[in-house]
């Protein structure tokens, strides 16, 4: 992960890869840019049937620290909200598609990283998106 100034001045590395990321790797910057939440594979653990988990971190932008916050099978952002908090979609690792909980929306505070909340879960979610501080999603339900 590069930091540039919007002239193209001061390009920093702030995190080095690990050399076994995947291609799927997201990054979601903070409005006010101080963290950014990062999904990768950097850290090689696979689940019992030897799929490679995601990790979020968050990272501040400024230090390059990289805080741990989840691992799952899938992970996918969602974006911030007014306060700080993260909203992301994990897909359970090892879950079955009938599961009611395969998919869990949840928000971590990046104040405290220990505290995350699962605001809602499905089968599975068609979409995900924020508008100002609302979360809107539309799920598939199974019979």
């Amino acid at each position: 992960i590069y930091t540039i100034d919007i002239d193209g001045k001061n390009e920093k590395k702030i995190v080095s890869g690990s050399g076994i990321e995947r291609a799927d790797m997201s990054l979601v910057v903070q409005q006010n840019g101080d963290l950014a939440a990062y999904v990768a594979t950097r850290e090689n653990v696979r689940n019992s049937d030897g799929y490679l988990l995601s990790t979020l971190y968050i990272v501040d932008t400024k230090t390059g620290t990289l805080s741990k916050v989840d691992q799952s099978e899938q992970v996918e952002l969602v974006g911030w909200s007014s306060d700080g908090r993260l909203v992301y979609v994990k897909i359970a690792a090892g879950a079955s598609g009938a599961n009611p909980k395969r998919y869990r929306l949840v928000t971590v505070n990046t104040k405290n990283l220990t505290e995350t909340k699962e605001i809602a879960s499905a089968n599975a979610f068609n979409d995900v998106v924020m508008a100002g501080d609302k979360v809107l999603r539309s799920e598939e339900h199974t019979s």
